[in-house]
């Protein structure tokens, strides 16, 4: 009887013995992943099934559309790559390189049915790679030059397939917004109320405009806050259709925004 009770005695002392070696060695591991390099991708729009169905339905309509050179994101900037570009001349020689398309001598605003003269641009075939492009823009360039993806909705008389991605003279990424000429009318909101409330996001949570048409805005959120709840209530009064025309509710925004740094607004 002595010798059971030694025994299960002996196997309970191995047994919290075994339990606490494998804690220490899970918060050992845990303690060493922290202190690792963080290896989480930077912000990349991944293209969806709509914008290859554009692609293809651009292809079969004639639309030339000459392949990129691919731009690795992640990699580090070459010494090429970290000079920076100082002029729309030097910057268009660049989006040419990059891109593989014709150089245009000005950007479009109003839906593509006007010119701005003082920019340069490429059209792009779907807004995926645009923001390709203009993520691997923004690295070159230097202060007093802004690149953006701008008209994908084209209304003038000359309509094209595909997204434009813009150079153009600025001193901030709210000169953007300016350049684009964007308003939302539907909520008598004009170009000037649109960049104020811009310029509040910016300050309260950290903007990097990517995305800037005649109604639409696009950013990337440079840092989530802690209360989500104050971030979808600010998206929702400034742009409702982010709601009602497109997640449904304000848990579904938050779950977005936690899986997505990018975000869309848009006034119609």
């Amino acid at each position: 009887m002595e010798w059971i009770i030694f025994g299960a005695l002996l196997g309970i002392i191995i047994i919290k013995w075994t339990n606490r070696r494998e804690r220490k060695r899970k918060l050992a591991e845990e303690k060493e992943r922290k202190n690792e390099p963080s290896t989480q991708e930077p912000y990349r729009w991944t293209p969806s099934d709509a914008d290859a169905a554009k692609a293809e339905v651009n292809q079969q309509n004639g639309v030339q559309l000459h392949k990129p050179e691919e731009v690795d994101l992640n990699g580090p900037l070459s010494e090429e790559a970290s000079h920076k570009l100082h002029t729309l001349d030097e910057a268009g020689l660049e989006l040419e390189r990059l891109s593989g398309q014709k150089l245009l001598p000005y950007a479009t605003i109003d839906f593509g049915r006007g010119q701005y003269p003082h920019s340069i641009s490429v059209i792009a075939p779907d807004k995926a790679v645009a923001l390709q492009w203009v993520d691997a823009m923004q690295r070159r360039l230097a202060p007093g030059l802004l690149c953006y993806a701008g008209t994908s909705q084209w209304l003038g008389d000359d309509p094209k397939s595909g997204t434009e991605v813009v150079i153009g003279l600025g001193e901030t990424q709210l000169d953007i917004v300016r350049l684009a000429q964007t308003d939302a009318c539907n909520y008598d909101l004009d170009n000037a109320a649109l960049i104020a409330k811009l310029q509040e996001l910016n300050s309260r949570y950290g903007i990097s405009i990517k995305t800037a048409s005649s109604d639409t805005v696009g950013f990337v959120i440079t840092a989530l806050p802690e209360d989500m709840s104050r971030l979808c209530s600010d998206l929702y009064a400034f742009c409702p259709d982010l709601i009602d025309q497109g997640v449904g509710s304000m848990e579904a925004l938050e779950a977005f925004l936690f899986d997505n740094d990018y975000v869309e607004l848009w006034w119609d």
